[in-house]
């Protein structure tokens, strides 16, 4: 196993190395920047928690909820901290976003996330957005909660481009086999019905 404290790449963490064997041990880091390719250091290097993570989408399975359509829940016991897994979906820009959204809140569609980390809106910079109602993987069918279970983290690993940060899940507590995985979704719109059944619901 490498030497973290040699890693030249740690130094674009905010606030500092945020993992301890291989678990993440602090959500308010706010990105992930990863050894990569470009680097002098190798797949032992410990800043490849990501990539080298042992978690497996087989791991995760799609059901139908009682009462908020499809959901994922894991199949095996997941320890707080452990990467989960990344949204994948279709970059796309702000334009086709707005038009697609209209289209996806007809449907009542949640279906995209806004790559908005590190933009500042005052300063009028365009972000990109990641659809994944087209190109997709499990987390596509991930369910609104106001106690959510995974925390949401941009991570940069090929490259440090804003326009390009990647979006993982992590495991904000201990998570039992069989259980629904769920994120926060900060829909700010008072119209929006959320039937998370949290006693924590807002």
């Amino acid at each position: 196993m490498g030497d973290i404290e040699a890693c030249s790449c740690i130094q674009h963490c905010e606030a500092g190395y945020p993992f301890k064997n291989g678990k993440l041990i602090r959500s308010d880091i706010g990105a992930i920047y990863e050894c990569n390719s470009f680097c002098g250091c190798d797949y032992t290097c410990p800043n490849r928690n990501i990539q080298n993570n042992n978690m497996n989408d087989k791991n995760l399975q799609i059901f139908k909820t009682s009462n908020r359509g499809w959901g994922v829940r894991t199949l095996k016991p997941i320890k707080e901290g452990s990467f989960v897994t990344e949204h994948v979906g279709e970059i796309i820009n702000s334009r086709t976003s707005m038009l697609r959204s209209i289209c996806y809140d007809k449907l009542n569609m949640m279906a995209y996330f806004d790559l908005d980390y590190g933009f500042d809106s005052d300063k009028g910079s365009k972000i990109l957005c990641l659809d994944s109602n087209y190109w997709c993987n499990i987390s596509r069918f991930m369910n609104h909660s106001c106690d959510a279970n995974l925390v949401t983290i941009p991570f940069f690993v090929e490259t440090k481009d804003m326009r390009f940060q990647r979006i993982g899940f992590f495991a904000q507590r201990d998570i039992s086999k069989n259980t629904e995985l769920t994120l926060d979704y900060r829909i700010q719109n008072p119209e929006f019905e959320c039937l998370c059944g949290s006693k924590f619901c807002r």
